[in-house]
């Protein structure tokens, strides 16, 4: 197993709150709405080594326009069928 290198999460490009491990056990549901509200990342150490970085998520983008529903439901009936003009004979069937 490879060593991961040394150094803060600041020579990483990282900034934002450190805490150690011990209280992120205790208040862990706390850092992760902290994160959620201020978008700002916080490191978790241990012995003053980072060992984890907890960074907001990336919102998906939610697909738009035509081809939004793409894939979600399936033909029962031909696709001419499906696309074509409804008939005009407003009977019951087989009459």
């Amino acid at each position: 197993m490879a060593k991961r290198s040394p150094g803060t999460p600041r020579d990483r490009g990282i900034d934002g709150r450190v805490v150690p491990v011990a209280d992120f056990r205790a208040t862990a549901f706390a850092v992760i709405r902290e994160v959620h509200d201020t978008g700002k990342p916080v490191t978790v150490t241990s012995h003053g080594r980072p060992l984890v970085v907890v960074m907001p998520a990336e919102p998906e983008e939610e697909p738009v326009g035509c081809g939004c529903m793409v894939g979600t439901c399936e033909l029962l009936v031909s696709e001419d069928m499906a696309f074509s003009p409804p008939s005009t004979s407003r009977g019951t069937p087989g009459s």
